[in-house]
């Protein structure tokens, strides 16, 4: 994990996401989203590491990774459009 990603993904990135949903889905405080960044960071690092020491573990890490990622996406898109559509019908121009 010399180059800093993790099947492909920046891990920066992966914490961070995985982080916000951590923020998003439990309701946590600004204090403890600073030991869940640890924590997670924590976890991505040793996820990576175990990896390479065992490579028959990557398609179970893919799995998991990407339905996490794909489902906190699907969340925020999920927001975002909401608050579209509800801004929208507010000033009139809606459906």
């Amino acid at each position: 994990m010399s180059d800093l990603t993790i099947l492909g993904l920046a891990v920066p990135a992966v914490i961070a996401a995985l982080l916000q949903g951590a923020k998003t889905l439990l309701g946590l405080s600004n204090r403890a989203a600073g030991w869940a960044a640890i924590i997670i960071s924590l976890g991505v690092v040793g996820t990576a590491e175990a990896m390479n020491a065992w490579p028959q573990i990557t398609p179970v890490v893919r799995v998991v990774l990407f339905g996490l990622l794909l489902g906190l996406a699907t969340i925020g898109t999920y927001h975002v459009g909401k608050s579209v559509m509800g801004n929208m019908g507010k000033s009139g121009d809606g459906l």
